[in-house]
This record gives C-alpha cells, structure tokens and sequence, in this order.
C-alpha cells in the first residue's frame, strides 16, 4: 500500500473555498458586519461579518476524494 500523495496520508483535504478557515466573509457587508449605511446590524450574517462555509460545514476540510478518506491505496 502507498501513501495518498493528495492528503499525505491524512485521509482529508483542506477546503479551497474556505482555505481551511471554515468560514467565509458576508458579501452582503463585505465583512464588516454593518449595513451599507454603518448604522445597523447586517441582516444576513446577524452582524458577525462571516457565516460558516457551506462546502465543508464549517469543519475546514473535505474528505480527500482520491483515496476516499482512506489516506492509502
């Protein structure tokens, strides 16, 4: 058996949407957390500036699709 070269034997890869943070910035307020206006809470992060990813549900990573999280072949 050889190691994944893709996940270096981890079984999981880091998202490339999030870049691993598991968050990404609110496009809606640019992650300010502000309305366009400053004055009020943005309505669609609820004044955080982030949500979590939707790609890898916050955790950051993926399961690594060439060896299908075994880390091995």
């Amino acid at each position: 058996m050889g190691t994944c070269s893709n996940c270096n034997g981890t079984g999981t890869i880091s998202c490339k949407t999030c870049n691993g943070s598991g968050e990404l910035a609110c496009k809606t307020c640019r992650g300010s957390g502000r309305s366009s206006s400053g004055k009020y809470e943005c309505n669609i992060c609820g004044g955080y500036g982030n949500h979590t990813c939707n790609l890898c549900d916050g955790s950051g990573d993926h399961t690594c699709n060439l060896c299908d999280g075994a880390g091995h072949f």
